[in-house]
């Protein structure tokens, strides 16, 4: 039978445990998560977190304190889920004594956010004369490219960064998007890319085995770049205008245009297409089935 930890026991050394075991092939973005959920409990309580602080009115007072702070509900609810994900492992473990429940807060529905086609227009004029490089290639390139792909294939950001040479096929103009990088990693997916697409990818330059759209530098950096283009044009550029805009921007082009977004974004839940992706907005405008183009070229 596994002992007990003492109730000291300090809440990072738990959660390496918790790593070990649950998030062995978690993204980096889901492991940062969980380290900034754990550093906001540090500077919520004012010294280090332990095991013990892992119950219903600690973290129920910590989430109204994000709230205080100006903090969203969704934020408040994301460092709930971690707490208690860490809390409910260790309970299982039978390092604490209670299982954690901890109600979540009320979440205002929100209209999700997609580009218009204007902005989409001048989004990708300035992309083609995006100044400087970006790694090997001349951001003119890369930028178009990414983008493209991005709305073509409707897929996470992450998930596009690791996109090789060899899952693009530029004869059938399909880009396949592998399981082992998306989300909840279950399944490859196939997308359609145009032929204008296609030739930018070809020009980027790629050597040895390197994603095709691989920066250089880390995602924050490849962020701050979007924001310069974006502010470059006028446009919008906190955090609903980045890269997840993008996404949301194909789901509504190709639901509008008579195509399903929920199997396009492959989602099991058409709920959670409706409520987080489409754009009320950009549904307006109604025309031909979107195969394959999304009326970028």
């Amino acid at each position: 039978m596994t002992k007990r930890q003492p109730p000291q026991t300090p809440l990072r050394i738990a959660f390496e445990d918790y790593k070990k075991d649950r998030l062995r092939s978690a993204s980096p973005q889901t492991l940062n998560q969980f380290n900034v959920s754990i550093d906001n409990l540090f500077e919520f309580l004012g010294r280090r977190p332990y095991i013990s602080d892992l119950n219903r009115d600690t973290i129920t007072d910590a989430m109204y304190w994000f709230l205080q702070r100006g903090r969203s509900a969704p934020t408040a609810n994301k460092f709930r889920s971690n707490m208690v994900a860490i809390a409910n492992y260790l309970f299982d473990e039978r390092k604490i004594h209670k299982r954690l429940s901890v109600y979540k807060l009320t979440e205002p529905d929100k209209i999700p956010i997609a580009w218009n086609d204007s902005q989409l227009r001048q989004i990708l004029q300035a992309a083609a004369n995006a100044p400087g490089w970006i790694h090997r290639t001349p951001a003119r390139i890369y930028w178009p490219a990414l983008l493209r792909v991005l709305l073509y294939s409707g897929e996470r950001v992450g998930a596009v960064l690791k996109i090789m040479p060899g899952d693009f096929d530029y004869s059938g103009l399909t880009v396949t998007i592998r399981a082992e990088n998306r989300k909840g990693k279950k399944r490859d997916i196939i997308r359609p890319i145009t032929r204008s697409t296609a030739d930018y990818v070809k020009a980027i330059t790629v050597k040895g085995r390197e994603p095709v759209f691989y920066p250089g530098f880390g995602v924050d950096t490849l962020v701050s770049r979007l924001r310069d283009i974006l502010k470059s044009e006028g446009l919008p550029c906190d955090r609903k205008h980045l890269f997840q805009c993008f996404r949301k921007t194909s789901a509504t082009m190709f639901e509008r245009h008579g195509g399903d977004a929920t199997d396009h974004l492959d989602h099991s839940d058409r709920r959670v297409t409706k409520k987080y992706y489409l754009d009320p907005r950009g549904l307006e405008v109604k025309g031909p089935a979107l195969v394959p183009a999304l009326c970028l070229d």
